[in-house]
């Protein structure tokens, strides 16, 4: 698209997406544009584990093998998910990253990466960006459709769309 080639020519070939914890901010409710990624923090061993085994369970192993690393400072951002968009046009995952403060329960961990997991999926699939139709679809298709909950969340099991 125009767009998108404008931000090639521009350099500004990188942008991120998240999954909102609090009230929506400038920083997460939008894509932010990046040009480099903001750490070089190895991959948690367990993190690329649990990718794997997701990738393999709910998107046939074809979402390409991303680094997922635990990062500081994503401020009320639980998750991201980078992308780049190519010369040609298309959008390409490159990363996610989670948030390293957050006091993770288990099922917590596996929605919020699914959640970015979904987005590198509707990026390389759709290259749709934000929370569109196709990825609610996928979501939905995976487990957890739009408003998702669990009766008995805990106060850091909880999210805002």
């Amino acid at each position: 698209s125009r767009l998108r080639a404008d931000m090639l020519s521009a350099g500004l070939g990188q942008r991120v997406l998240s999954l909102l914890v609090t009230t929506p901010t400038p920083a997460c409710a939008a894509p932010v544009l990046r040009r480099r990624a903001r750490t070089r923090r190895p991959t948690d061993p367990s993190l690329q584990a649990r990718f794997r085994q997701l990738n393999r369970e709910l998107f046939e192993g074809r979402l390409p093998a991303l680094p997922v690393r635990l990062e500081a400072g994503l401020g009320s951002c639980l998750g991201k998910a980078y992308y780049v968009i190519e010369r040609s046009g298309r959008l390409r995952p490159t990363r996610i990253s989670l948030k390293q403060e957050h006091p993770w329960t288990e099922r917590f961990l596996r929605k919020v990466l699914v959640h970015e997991m979904v987005h590198a999926w509707a990026y390389q699939t759709h290259g749709e960006t934000g929370h569109g139709r196709q990825f609610w679809k996928k979501m939905a298709s995976v487990g957890y459709p739009r408003g998702h909950s669990w009766r008995d969340a805990g106060q850091h099991e909880r999210d805002v769309w």
